[in-house]
């Protein structure tokens, strides 16, 4: 989805990378001692970010682009709100589940961030949507013309 919304907006793309990779058992759903089980379940949990964005003052417009996990948006995104300074810039929350909308996880996400930052609303996508429906989701919310 982040790549398909990137080449829409002709924009960069900035993948968030973890400082332990996640694997399939840490992201096991039916094991609730899995590492991204238990991180999903402490609010306070903020797993650590390998690379970092480069001059993000220059970025007006941010689209944050995630899976939903249990219901939320991964942690690591909350690492990643709280890494940087979004005064006044326009943001915007998209998301892919297996199951599940995007239910607060975009206000949750805002509450982390600065609070200047302008946010459109947020949006679950399944992985196939095409370009010219997210083309047309993204006119909707004024990120393009």
């Amino acid at each position: 989805l982040a790549e398909k919304a990137a080449s829409v907006l002709h924009a960069d793309i900035f993948a968030i990378q973890p400082e332990q990779p996640y694997t399939q058992t840490d992201l096991n759903y039916n094991d609730k001692s899995t590492r991204a089980t238990v991180e999903q379940g402490d609010a306070s949990v903020r797993p650590k970010i390998v690379n970092k964005v480069d001059n993000i003052e220059k970025y007006d417009t941010i689209v944050l682009a995630y899976p939903i996990w249990w219901g939320q948006a991964p942690r690591i995104m909350d690492t990643f709100m709280e890494s940087y300074d979004f005064s006044g810039k326009t943001m915007a929350a998209i998301c892919t589940s297996g199951g599940s909308d995007i239910g607060h996880s975009d206000a949750d996400l805002a509450e982390l961030g600065s609070k200047s930052a302008k946010w459109k609303e947020g949006r679950e996508f399944s992985s196939g949507i095409s370009a010219d429906e997210l083309g047309q989701w993204f006119k909707q919310i004024g990120l393009m013309k």
